[in-house]
C-alpha cells in the first residue's frame, strides 16, 4: 500500500471564546507527528481525532476511546502522534487567546471553509487529499465526515449556506445574536455514546448520514430543500443546543428542542405545522391520550404527543408570539427566573398568556399539565379571555372540552387570531 504524502502546516489562530479550529491536517496512525508552538496566549488544547465520544455499550463497533487530547501550556515542541490516527482539531479557551505553531509530518485532509477565501477556492484540490476525515465549515457550523463522502462534492458552498441560514432562523426565533454564540460542530461516527444522534459540542451522528447516496446525506443541499422533514434528526439535535432550562421543564427535554425543528422545517422547506410528517404522525396518538384522561406522567414520557400543545400555540398565535416569549425570558433578572420545576411550568404559561393576551390555564388543564393554585390565581388576575383552540385536537375530544369548561364557565372554543 502506498504511503500518503506527509507535509507541514503553519497555523495561526486568534480567538475571543472557546471554539474549535480545523487546520485540514490528519495524523496518520503510528507516525511521528509533531507540533512546534512558537507563540501562545491562554491554554489551548489539541485533539488528535474528532471522535470525542467514549463508547461503552456492547457490541463495540470501534475502540472505546479513539481520541488523544493534548494540553498546550507554553511554547515548545509537542509530540502529537496517535496509535489510532485522526484529524487535528485546535480548541481555544474562553477569553482572549492566540496560538502560532507548525504541524509537521501530517497528512493534508479535505477542508472547506466558506469564510476563508483561500481555503474555499482550493476545494477542488483539497477534496482529493489523502487524510481520512474531512472538515466542511460554513460561518456557523462545521461538519466532520469521512473524506470519501465529499470526494464528488463539487461545491460545499450552497449547503453550508443553507445550514447557516437554518441556524440564523433558530437564533432569530430564540432572540439571541448568532454572531456571539458558539459555532455548531457535527461529527459523524461509527458508534455514538447515546442513540442514533446526540446533541452537544460536538453533535454526534452515525455514519448513515455521511453516505452521499443516501437521501438523508447531511450535505445533500437539494434534499434539504425538497425533503426537509427527512432531516428532522439533525434539526432536532441542533434544536437541543438552543434549549434553555428556564423554559424546559421535566418531560420536555426532548420536546422544546423540536420547537426549533418545526420552525426550521417550515423556514427551509416551506412545510407548515400539520403537513410536517413527523408531527402529524402523533396527532391520532395525542387524541387517544386526551380521550383516556390526559395523564401528565404519560405526556412527559411521549415527546411526540407533548409537542402537539406547542404546535397548537403556533397555529393559534403564530411564531411572532414565540419570539416575544423567548425574548421575555432573555430579559428576566436572576430573581425572576424559575427556581424549580413547578415554577418553570407556571412561568411558561403565565408569560405566554401575557404575550398572546389569552388565559392559557384551560389549555394546560386540557392537556393535564399541572399549574399551581398560585399560577391559576395570577392568570385570573390578568382578566384575559380563557383560551382553548378550535382545532383538529379539540374537535375529536369533546368530553375533555366539556370537562375543562366546567372549571372555566366562560370558556368557548376559539382561535387566537
Amino acid at each position: 500500500m502506498d504511503l500518503p504524502n506527509f507535509s507541514k502546516n503553519l497555523i495561526n489562530y486568534s480567538s475571543n471564546e472557546s471554539d474549535y479550529y480545523f487546520p485540514g491536517s490528519y495524523v496518520a496512525a503510528g507516525t511521528n507527528a509533531t507540533l512546534q508552538v512558537t507563540a501562545i496566549v491562554g491554554v489551548w488544547r489539541v485533539f488528535i481525532g474528532a471522535h470525542t465520544d467514549f463508547v461503552s455499550k456492547l457490541p463495540l463497533k470501534r475502540w472505546p476511546k479513539a481520541i488523544r487530547k493534548i494540553i498546550i501550556l507554553s511554547v515548545g515542541l509537542y509530540d502529537i502522534s496517535s496509535y489510532f490516527g485522526g484529524s487535528v482539531v485546535f480548541v481555544s479557551p474562553s477569553g482572549i487567546s492566540r496560538i502560532e505553531a507548525l504541524l509537521s509530518n501530517v497528512v493534508s485532509s479535505p477542508r472547506y471553509d466558506s469564510q476563508n477565501s483561500l481555503i474555499k477556492d482550493s476545494w477542488n484540490a483539497s477534496r482529493n487529499s489523502a487524510g481520512l476525515w474531512a472538515d466542511i465549515s460554513g460561518k456557523y457550523i462545521t461538519f466532520t465526515l469521512p473524506s470519501s463522502s465529499v470526494r464528488n462534492l463539487q461545491d460545499p458552498g450552497p449547503v453550508t449556506q443553507l445550514y447557516d441560514t437554518l441556524l440564523q432562523h433558530y437564533h432569530n426565533l430564540r432572540g439571541t445574536d448568532i454572531d456571539r454564540q458558539r459555532k455548531m460542530w457535527v461529527v459523524t461516527d461509527k458508534q455514538t455514546s447515546n442513540g442514533a444522534m446526540h446533541a452537544g459540542y460536538p453533535i454526534v451522528t452515525h455514519l448513515d448520514v455521511s453516505n452521499p447516496r443516501s437521501d438523508r446525506f447531511l450535505l445533500n443541499e437539494s434534499g434539504l430543500r425538497r425533503d426537509t422533514w427527512k432531516f428532522w434528526g439533525i434539526f432536532h439535535e441542533l434544536g437541543h443546543n438552543m434549549q434553555l432550562s428556564e423554559w424546559t421543564f421535566d418531560g420536555t427535554g426532548e420536546v422544546t428542542c423540536n420547537i426549533f425543528a418545526l420552525y426550521g422545517v417550515e423556514k427551509i422547506g416551506g412545510i407548515d405545522l400539520w403537513r410536517n410528517p413527523w408531527l402529524n404522525n402523533f396527532v391520532a396518538r395525542a387524541v387517544d391520550y386526551i380521550n383516556k384522561g390526559a395523564n401528565f406522567n404519560v405526556w412527559k414520557g411521549n415527546p411526540g404527543i407533548a409537542l402537539i400543545i406547542y404546535a397548537q400555540l403556533v397555529e393559534a398565535f403564530n411564531w411572532t408570539t414565540y419570539k416575544q416569549v423567548f425574548r421575555h425570558y432573555q430579559n428576566l433578572s436572576a430573581s425572576e427566573r424559575p427556581k424549580n420545576n413547578q415554577e418553570k411550568i407556571d412561568k411558561w404559561f403565565f408569560i405566554f398568556s401575557q404575550k398572546c393576551n389569552f388565559n392559557l390555564a384551560p389549555l394546560a388543564r386540557y392537556w393535564g399539565i399541572p399549574l399551581s393554585e398560585g399560577a391559576v390565581g395570577k392568570l385570573n388576575d390578568l382578566r384575559l379571555e380563557n383560551f382553548l383552540p378550535d382545532d383538529k385536537l379539540t374537535s375529536q375530544t369533546p368530553a375533555r372540552v366539556r370537562m375543562v369548561a366546567r372549571f372555566f364557565p366562560n370558556l368557548r372554543n376559539q382561535t387566537g387570531g
